[in-house]
């Protein structure tokens, strides 16, 4: 069957070059709509998580088309940082125009992909897919994939903050802009969110070049809150307003990308109060939705969610396979 539709007549696989961006972009975003929380990524954010990301391997990815349409694109995605952690896997992004689906291109993709992670010395592949794009886990389950892990992206609405922001005794606050924010303060603040997740599944350290490259691209404006005790940072929060989103889909939501406080100062607070303080500042900038996504596992970070009136709006689940 792979090689089948490997070889049919009218269907080109090829690694992608720089100058397939606007391809690849296209691509990711028509097999993207209407999926929850989606909007239209422009080039250079598609360019931030491919060729400008050290990492990216345009051998490690194909583009298809079928009958020199682009169709397709695929790609086995192999982080140095997380392999050197002791991650012995890949992540996998496979996208597909809808009305190229169910004729194979996405099941040879997918081949591709374990062939290639194989081939690397590597021993699982991962996914992760929105309980919502139904045809990603019907293909993933059909290969083998089995679902390990499961997140949930939660919401909360209204037009009055659950509280006031009420911060620990001896803790000090500060904000910044992302976009204005040094290379030193992005890197303070990855270093106290890596360890902050160290204990969650799949966690691996997340480099800071791609987080500078994030700041460089984005067209979403978030604010940086740290918090600081004893001399030291203890606490982070990352709220976002994505006004793209917004304006392409006449909304109003906000969310909080992270929020990260270190081990020791936990249970003191220090988290209801940055989570507060996000809200606020995006309730001041007239949003009254608000998102976060949280490990399912997470029984503290749940109830302090849903003690301040957030719920599930759906769930997110992690794909592996052995190779």
């Amino acid at each position: 069957m792979r090689m089948l539709w490997a070889c049919m007549p009218g269907l080109e696989f090829r690694h992608p070059s720089e100058a397939d961006l606007e391809i690849i972009t296209d691509i990711l975003n028509r097999s993207r709509q209407g999926l929850p929380l989606q909007r239209i990524m422009t080039q250079q954010e598609i360019g931030s998580e491919t060729f400008l990301d050290p990492d990216y391997d345009p051998k490690s990815a194909w583009l298809v088309f079928e009958d020199a349409v682009p169709t397709a694109y695929g790609e086995a995605f192999i982080d140095r940082l997380r392999v050197a952690f002791g991650r012995n896997d890949s992540s996998g992004r496979l996208e597909v125009v809808p009305e190229a689906r169910g004729r194979g291109i996405e099941q040879e993709l997918l081949w591709r992909i374990l062939d290639l992670t194989r081939e690397k010395g590597l021993g699982a592949v991962q996914f992760q897919c929105s309980g919502k794009d139904a045809w990603k886990p019907s293909l993933l389950k059909e290969a083998g994939f089995r679902g390990v892990h499961h997140y949930f992206s939660m919401v909360w609405k209204g037009s009055l903050l659950p509280g006031k922001a009420s911060w620990p005794e001896g803790a000090m606050h500060r904000h910044r802009m992302f976009k204005e924010a040094s290379n030193e303060e992005l890197r303070d603040a990855l270093t106290l969110s890596n360890e902050a997740f160290s204990e969650l599944f799949n966690y691996s350290p997340w480099p800071l070049e791609r987080l500078v490259s994030f700041r460089d691209t984005t067209e979403d404006v978030l604010r940086l809150t740290f918090a600081y005790s004893e001399g030291r940072l203890v606490g982070v929060c990352w709220s976002e307003d994505s006004v793209p989103y917004n304006a392409e889909h006449g909304l109003k939501d906000g969310w909080i990308d992270v929020l990260a406080v270190s081990i020791p100062y936990r249970r003191r607070g220090l988290g209801k109060a940055l989570i507060l303080d996000g809200m606020d500042w995006l309730l001041g900038r007239g949003l009254n939705v608000i998102h976060l996504g949280v490990d399912a596992d997470n029984r503290n970070a749940l109830g302090l969610y849903t003690s301040l009136g957030f719920s599930v709006l759906h769930e997110n689940i992690t794909y592996v396979l052995d190779v």
